[in-house]
């Protein structure tokens, strides 16, 4: 059929036939048009391919070092950070998605979504999963940002660096003064043993609220980390988290309905998160308040 289409068109389109020069040269802007669109279309589709290739790199914001590192650059001025020589070989979209499983869902589920979108084919059913891996786009640079070991938080046993006994390394101790507020580790994120991903949440007090949640036996600290950042087998589940801005600004965060209704009472004591949420969902015309669960 794709054949008998495009046949039609240059049957429709062919320009030689045409006696006025003027629209022989409106239908070779649309032909011209038409290709730059399927060069396009197929560079996309390549691109999104090799998404799950070890070997591909990151290139957006940026530089790829010599010896295969990416360093990250970015002004403190405007209260950014700078993470440099954070080593990682895979999109940042997957590198959370520690299963294999996950890793081919979420590359074939990002080409599809991208070659929909290039065809003017966007489907709504494609919103929460793809919520949810901007979330964990989200995580992943945060965690550039802070120059966490992308290979050791696939562990469930791995440890926050802010908690490993001993001085800290000069560099580590630097990196901290320039990291944004949102990001730079509370007293409780020092004292509290606990997995690095609770660190990559920009919003302090509720990392402390995960914290004494944990700590007290009250949250069960595999169902909160598995409804927050879970993809397989979540296909139809509301995404906890939308990212509308920077992965460090809480500005940017909107926190969903459903999350609120089962955990709000952990965004006690954040009410920049809470005004954000409204914010953003003032923005698409949701007025009506939210209900948050409490303790």
């Amino acid at each position: 059929m794709a054949h008998l289409s495009e046949a039609g068109d240059e049957w429709r389109e062919n320009w030689t036939v045409v006696a006025s020069s003027a629209e022989r040269r409106r239908q070779q802007n649309r032909l011209n048009q038409r290709a730059r669109r399927k060069k396009r279309h197929l560079e996309r589709c390549a691109a999104a391919a090799s998404n799950d290739n070890p070997e591909s790199r990151l290139v957006a914001k940026d530089r790829i070092l010599s010896d295969g590192r990416t360093e990250r650059k970015y002004d403190s001025k405007r209260g950014h950070s700078n993470a440099r020589n954070a080593r990682h070989d895979w999109p940042l979209n997957y590198i959370l998605l520690h299963c294999p499983k996950s890793h081919e869902k979420a590359a074939e589920f990002v080409r599809s979504v991208i070659a929909n979108c290039s065809i003017n084919g966007r489907r709504p059913s494609n919103l929460p999963i793809l919520a949810r891996l901007n979330v964990i786009n989200a995580l992943a640079i945060n965690a550039l940002t802070l120059n966490f070991p992308f290979d050791k938080m696939y562990h469930d046993e791995c440890i926050s660096p802010f908690n490993l006994q001993g001085p800290r390394p000069l560099d580590t101790a630097t990196l901290l003064l320039s990291v944004p507020d949102g990001l730079r580790p509370t007293a409780l994120q020092t004292t509290i043993q606990h997995h690095p991903w609770i660190d990559l949440f920009p919003i302090p007090v509720m990392r402390d609220n995960f914290l004494r949640g944990i700590e007290a036996g009250t949250i069960n600290k595999e169902e909160l980390c598995g409804d927050m950042v879970r993809v397989e087998d979540a296909d139809d589940a509301v995404a906890p988290f939308a990212v509308w801005g920077e992965a460090w600004d809480v500005k940017g965060w909107e926190i969903s309905t459903a999350f609120l209704g089962k955990w709000g009472w952990l965004t006690q004591g954040c009410p920049e998160v809470l005004e954000a949420t409204r914010f953003w969902r003032e923005r698409r015309g949701r007025t009506k308040g939210i209900q948050m669960s409490q303790r």
